[in-house]
């Protein structure tokens, strides 16, 4: 079932009356900073594939730091950016 943007924006405003929400911040420069290649049309893919551990390392910081809404790291994820990931060599896996 896709979601529906619809639901996500009344979730986001109910939960923004009852409290201050905090969202989480950069993972792309927070990773390059830390030595992830973050190169490439699907660089979020590869860092997923490459090193999980320091993005979860970056999403677990910013709950620490008070982030009470954190997005996925997946920017560069999409279905164009990964078929031209693949035009240039990127790895594939199976799911």
């Amino acid at each position: 079932m896709k979601p529906s943007h619809t639901n996500a924006r009344s979730l986001l405003r109910q939960l923004a009356s009852e409290r201050i929400l905090v969202l989480d911040g950069a993972m792309g420069s927070l990773l390059a900073s830390r030595g992830v290649n973050v190169s490439g049309p699907a660089w979020s893919a590869r860092a997923l594939l490459e090193a999980p551990e320091a993005v979860a390392a970056v999403h677990r910081e910013y709950a620490e730091a008070g982030a009470t809404v954190h997005t996925v790291n997946s920017f560069r994820a999409t279905e164009a950016a990964l078929s031209d990931w693949k035009k240039v060599g990127g790895p594939t896996i199976d799911v």
